[in-house]
């Protein structure tokens, strides 16, 4: 996996708000929109987390169910640093922004969201 620049850990990212988090996914695609205000870079975000969307379920949901139906009273960061593990240790996909962001939106929104159709074939 390569994270672009910043290895954000997953304890200072906890208390964000996933607007936040998508914020900082604009930010790191490409310095040259830092400038942009708030709303397009919260946009660029999660028009980056739907266009890998797929790539992340195969990775993520095929690993994680096991994890999943068995520790879901699992606490925030873990579960997000688990998820942040499995990113980086695929070597399927590519991803741009660090994956401590990408894996923490992933557990707020709940492994149910992007792995429900992946789930269901299993």
């Amino acid at each position: 996996m390569d994270s672009k620049k910043n290895d954000y850990k997953i304890n200072d990212l906890i208390n964000k708000s996933e607007d936040e988090l998508y914020e900082l996914i604009g930010k790191e695609l490409d310095d040259s929109f830092i400038s942009e205000g708030a709303e397009q870079l919260i946009l660029r975000g999660k028009v980056w987390l739907k266009k890998n969307e797929k790539n992340l379920a195969k990775i993520i949901c095929t690993k994680s169910i096991y994890l999943f139906t068995k520790n879901e009273n699992m606490e925030i960061p873990i579960l997000a640093l688990y998820l942040k593990e499995i990113i980086e240790a695929s070597t399927d996909i590519k991803i741009a922004v660090p994956t401590s962001i990408v894996s923490l939106i992933v557990v707020k929104q709940g492994l149910n969201k992007l792995c429900k159709t992946t789930w269901s074939d299993l």
